[in-house]
């Protein structure tokens, strides 16, 4: 009786072998990390330059703040961008990690945070650039 117990154990485990292993998650991918600590850092440099700029008199120029002179209502948007990109970026790889061609599978990390890039650090450029005090 126990050798066929053994003998149906060690069949189920030879012909039920795994197809593939375990699922990665987005929350243990290394390049998923990278390109978030890309998000918050040039989210972060924006909304600080930003808040800098209001102690020189300068206003918010984005539509959705026009004319805000609040640092912690910039602060409580940009973490809602934050957060808004965080899940952009953590669709974009559960879509991305996959794919069958392989320059899609290279560039899904990246394309998120590259778009943030695009549209924040200009931004924090400029406002360095303008709390910069004038040279005599």
């Amino acid at each position: 009786m126990k050798l066929l117990r053994f003998i149906s154990l060690l069949a189920i485990l030879i012909i039920a072998r795994p197809a593939e292993s375990a699922p990665k998650h987005w929350y243990r991918d290394l390049k998923w990390w990278a390109g978030e600590a890309v998000i918050v850092t040039v989210t972060s440099l924006d909304a600080q330059s930003t808040c800098q700029g209001f102690s020189r008199g300068g206003v918010e120029s984005a539509a959705i703040l026009s004319g805000n002179h609040s640092c912690g209502t910039e602060v409580g948007v940009m973490a809602g961008g934050i957060a808004f990109y965080t899940t952009l970026h953590a669709l974009e790889w559960h879509f991305g990690h996959k794919d069958e061609s392989k320059i899609v599978r290279d560039l899904y990390p990246w394309a998120i945070p590259a778009v943030v890039t695009a549209v924040h650090l200009p931004a924090a450029i400029h406002n360095y650039e303008s709390t910069r005090p004038a040279v005599p």
